[in-house]
C-alpha cells in the first residue's frame, strides 16, 4: 500500500522508569493491565505487580521451582480488574509434554485453581486461558482436555460449562457444523459476549473463530465445541499468530500464508457474515496492538527489524513509520505507551499522539 501521512501526525514522548528489585532478574512472561499496572513472573519464579506510573514493585507470590525445567516457557494473563493473574507454562518432564498452569488472586497470592489440559500435541501452543467479568462475577475460559474448552466461576471454583464429551447430541454433529480441535489463543469481544479463539486442527492447519460466550454461558453447553461454518474466519499456517477485536463485530488478523516465502497478511474480519472487508500486507507479527490506528512492526524481506508502522484500519494505508524504535514488549492502552524492557531493571515508556488534519 501507499503511503499516506498527510491526514495525520504522529508525535512520541519518552520516559523511563527503574523496576524495583528486579535489577538482576530475567522477565519470563509479562502482561500490562487496563490500569496501568505491569505483571511480571520473573527468573526466581515471583509474580510481581508493578505500578507504571512511578515503578513500585511487590511480590505477590514466589512459586515454587520444582515445577518447572530448564524446557518451560510460560505465558501470563491477567483481569480486567487486577484481581487474578494466569500464568501458564509448558514443559517437558521425564520425556513428557505437558501444559499447565495456575491462576492467582492477586492481593494475597492464593491459588485458586490449578490448570491441566493434558498431553496429547498441547505443547504445540500456549494454554488457552483469559479472563471475562459475567454478571459481575471474576470467571476464567480455560482448557480442561486438548480439545475442551471450559468455563470457571472463581468465587467458588465450579465448573459452568460441564458436560460429557461422548454424549454429544445428533443435532451436534449435522453436516454444516466443524470441529475444532486444539484452542491456543483466547480473547474476549470488548462487551465480553462474544470469544475469538486460534487454534490448530489436522493436518496441521491454524483457524481463527468466535463463538457466543452468552449463549454457552446461558443456553448451550454445546457452544464452544461445534462451530458454524461461517464463523471460522482464517485457515492458515501458524496458529499463535497476534490478532485483536477492532469493536464488537470486527476482528483483525496477522496471518501467515503456507509457503514460506508468502509475506504476513493483515485480514479483517466481519464476525456477524464471516466475510473478510479487507486485506493488506506490512503490518508483522511481532508486534500487534490496536488502539484507533493498528500499530505493527517493520519488516523487510519477511525479516524483522526494529521500528514501528501505523497502519489505517479502514483502507490498509501506511500512515507512518519510525525506523528507529526499541522493541516493544506490551503496550499500555490506558496511558497510550508502548513498553520496552531494558537491561538492570529499566523499562522505556514511549507515549504516542495523534493529531488528525483537514
Amino acid at each position: 500500500m501507499a503511503e499516506h501521512r498527510d491526514s495525520n501526525i504522529f508525535s512520541f514522548v519518552k520516559r523511563t522508569l527503574k523496576i524495583e528489585g528486579v535489577e538482576a532478574l530475567k522477565i519470563l512472561a509479562s502482561k500490562v493491565s487496563e490500569h496501568n499496572v505491569l505483571f511480571l513472573f520473573c527468573s526466581d519464579f515471583s509474580l510481581r505487580k508493578v505500578d507504571l506510573q512511578n515503578g513500585k514493585s511487590e511480590v505477590v507470590i514466589s512459586l515454587d521451582p520444582e515445577a518447572f525445567t530448564s524446557t518451560s516457557n510460560f505465558n501470563l494473563y491477567c483481569s480486567k480488574d487486577n484481581e487474578f493473574v494466569a500464568i501458564t507454562w509448558n514443559r517437558v518432564c521425564v520425556g513428557t509434554k505437558v501444559s499447565r498452569g495456575v491462576v492467582l488472586k492477586t492481593s494475597d497470592g492464593e491459588i485458586k485453581l490449578h490448570l491441566d489440559n493434558g498431553y496429547y500435541y498441547t505443547d504445540m501452543a500456549p494454554f488457552p486461558v483469559c479472563f471475562i467479568k459475567y454478571k459481575s462475577k471474576n470467571l476464567v475460559v480455560h482448557a480442561t482436555d486438548w480439545n475442551s474448552l471450559d468455563v470457571t466461576d472463581l468465587e467458588n471454583g465450579k465448573i459452568l460449562t460441564s458436560r460429557d464429551l461422548s454424549k454429544k447430541s445428533n443435532e451436534q454433529k449435522g453436516p454444516k457444523i466443524s470441529k475444532t480441535e486444539w484452542p491456543s489463543l483466547l480473547l474476549p469481544s470488548p462487551s465480553e459476549e462474544v470469544i475469538a479463539v486460534q487454534g490448530w486442527m489436522w493436518h496441521p492447519v491454524g483457524v481463527l473463530y468466535s463463538f457466543s460466550l452468552k449463549n454457552w454461558l446461558e443456553h448451550d453447553i454445546w457452544e464452544s465445541d461445534y462451530i458454524p461454518e461461517k464463523n471460522i474466519y482464517s485457515s492458515m499456517y501458524d496458529w499463535t499468530n497476534p490478532f485483536c477485536w477492532i469493536n464488537e463485530t470486527k476482528l483483525c488478523i496477522c496471518e501467515m500464508g503456507f509457503a514460506k516465502e508468502e509475506s504476513y497478511k493483515t485480514s479483517l474480519f466481519d464476525i456477524e457474515t464471516g466475510q473478510s472487508l479487507i486485506e493488506f500486507f506490512g503490518p508483522t507479527p511481532h508486534v500487534f496492538f490496536f488502539d484507533k490506528f493498528l500499530f505493527s512492526g517493520l519488516a523487510k524481506d519477511n525479516e524483522f527489524i526494529e521500528g514501528l508502522s501505523i497502519w489505517s484500519i479502514e483502507n490498509g494505508q501506511l500512515l507512518h513509520k519510525e525506523d528507529s524504535f526499541p522493541v516493544i514488549n506490551d503496550y499500555n492502552s490506558n496511558a497510550k505507551e508502548f513498553i520496552s524492557y531494558q537491561a538492570d531493571g529499566l523499562i522505556e515508556l514511549i507515549k504516542w499522539n495523534s493529531v488528525t488534519t483537514l
